[in-house]
């Protein structure tokens, strides 16, 4: 440890740069570039000077490049600025942190295997990406932890909403993780009771602690859903929001909307699994180039353990060497759905997003479009709706 200890003050000190015998000599033909590096203890701003080496010899301008490297969680520094000194021009991403507490060659895998998920574009050219963390039912501490967690390990799109009561605590969980925020994709769903009201895109922002959202919808298509939209539409062109999104808006709902207005949606968020496929809502939102993200996307309510124990579902997952609920994702992604499952559960939410290293044959997603053939979509009932449009969020306290 000593003489360790002796060799890199003398690196820093003279800034020694070792010649390498071999390294990579040209990236003109790659757009993003992984860089790994080590933190050697007691020096955490230090850069090995081997990779420095090699990095001074490459042209990085224009380059997206994702730092990564290995360190004791109570010892992560930021070393951005030592990258972006021996990459002028590139765009630096968040570096990644990965837990030692496993094995290495894994973890890195895993990793990398997450980053390959391609972002989907909306109508109005807006990237999202494919697949995120729902946060209903999830109190505040939870949301925190779950939604912290989930940034940590290659999530970038969260989703909450006025009803959830945790926007505040999902906002912080993005800041306390230090993304930079166009590197996270944030959801969230005004209320009924906040679509006439003047302020009520202005108080969801704060509460997320945020300047722009990057998808909005309105929850319900309650009594006053007219004024939400034209709310979200107005927010819209304000520059508030990068993207308009309603959920729950199926059947004669969608219709009405549609023949209305001249801005369509973007985005529709709605219930939708292999169990209760929507196909009359896929169909039109297709036609319409409205993308679909789907709620309960594993089943819920009951019909989760019908769907992870179904035949066809265990013998795919024992096939690919996936789990159940892996299997399950996989179908809306392949389908061009996007999957919000939520959980408090850190190996779920783990579990959840290694979805990404595999492709599955079309005749094995046919075969579980045919667990929901038959299946009749169920409009929202107008009772329902009506006790919706009275009902009044409690919202966490901005501390």
């Amino acid at each position: 440890f000593e003489e360790c200890i002796k060799v890199m003050n003398k690196e820093m000190e003279e800034k020694s740069l070792p010649e390498l015998k071999d390294y990579l000599t040209d990236i003109k033909d790659y757009d993003l570039i992984y860089v790994g590096s080590h933190l050697n203890i007691g020096y955490p701003n230090y850069l090995d000077r081997a990779i420095v080496s090699q990095l001074l010899k490459l042209d990085f301008k224009g380059k997206v490049v994702m730092p990564f490297g290995a360190a004791n969680a109570s010892f992560k520094m930021d070393i951005s600025q030592e990258l972006q000194e021996a990459m002028p021009g590139a765009t630096i991403k968040k570096f990644l942190w990965l837990n030692t507490r496993y094995p290495f060659q894994r973890d890195i895998g895993e990793w990398i295997n997450r980053q390959k998920m391609n972002t989907i574009t909306l109508s109005n050219g807006v990237e999202m990406p494919p697949f995120g963390l729902g946060t209903f039912l999830l109190e505040p501490k939870f949301a925190y932890e779950s939604v912290k967690y989930a940034l940590e390990n290659g999530y970038f799109l969260i989703d909450t909403a006025n009803m959830y009561g945790n926007e505040v605590s999902v906002g912080r969980a993005i800041k306390d993780n230090g993304i930079h925020r166009e590197d996270v994709f944030i959801s969230t769903k005004l209320w009924p009771t906040e679509y006439r009201k003047p302020f009520a895109v202005k108080r969801t922002l704060k509460r997320l602690g945020v300047d722009y959202i990057d998808l909005l919808f309105i929850h319900w298509p309650t009594k006053h859903w007219r004024s939400g939209y034209k709310k979200l539409i107005k927010a819209y062109h304000k520059g508030q929001i990068r993207s308009i999104g309603i959920s729950n808006f199926e059947g004669r709902y969608l219709d009405e909307l549609l023949n209305e207005f001249d801005v369509k949606p973007h985005v529709v968020q709605s219930k939708c699994n292999p169990l209760y496929p929507q196909n009359e809502l896929r169909e039109k939102a297709a036609k319409e180039n409205i993308k679909i993200m789907t709620w309960f996307p594993l089943g819920g309510k009951g019909k989760t353990k019908d769907l992870l124990e179904n035949e066809t579902i265990n013998k795919l997952a024992k096939k690919y060497q996936k789990t159940p609920s892996q299997i399950v994702l996989k179908w809306h992604v392949e389908k061009g759905l996007i999957p919000i499952p939520g959980s408090r559960n850190k190996e779920h939410i783990l579990e959840n997003i290694l979805i990404f290293d595999f492709k599955m044959d079309e005749k094995d997603i046919a075969a579980i479009d045919k667990l929901g053939e038959g299946v009749a979509f169920i409009e929202a009932d107008d009772a329902k709706l009506a006790k919706m449009s009275k009902f009044k969020p409690k919202y966490e306290k901005l501390k």
